[in-house]
C-alpha cells in the first residue's frame, strides 16, 4: 500500500478503496488501491484522471464520486483547486468525468442522502 495523506477512503462491495491524496514527499496522487478483508490483500485499481488531495468523496448507488480538491500548489498558502467531478464504477473498473463544479473547492465534507 502507498503511504498517503489527505486522501479518500470508501467502502464498496465489502472492500475498502483508498485513493488520491499526497505522498510524504509532497507529490499529489491519482492512484487507487483496494483492500480485500477476506484475503487480507491490497491490489491496484485504475487511477483517477486528476491527481488530487483534500477533496470530497461519497458513494451513491454503488458508484464512488470524487469532487474538487487540490491538484497542485504554488506555495503553502496558494493551492490550485480543481473543479473536476469524476466517478468510479467498481463493476466496470473505470473512472469517468461527469461534471465540473462552478468553482474549485478543497477540504470539504460530503454526505450521500
Amino acid at each position: 500500500a502507498t503511504a498517503r495523506s489527505a486522501h479518500g477512503v470508501a467502502a464498496l462491495d465489502g472492500q475498502l478503496y483508498a485513493f488520491g491524496g499526497a505522498s510524504w514527499e509532497g507529490e499529489w496522487l491519482s492512484s487507487m488501491e483496494v483492500y480485500d478483508p477476506q484475503t487480507n490483500t491490497w491490489r491496484l485499481a485504475p487511477p483517477m484522471s486528476v491527481a488530487r488531495s483534500a477533496f470530497g468523496s461519497c458513494v451513491v448507488d454503488d458508484i464512488l464520486y470524487v469532487f474538487g480538491g487540490d491538484s497542485s500548489y504554488k506555495s503553502v498558502d496558494d493551492f490550485n483547486t480543481t473543479t473536476y467531478v469524476e466517478c468510479y464504477d467498481p463493476k466496470k473498473c473505470t473512472w469517468k468525468r461527469v461534471a465540473r463544479l462552478p468553482a474549485g473547492l478543497r477540504n470539504c465534507a460530503s454526505v450521500a442522502l
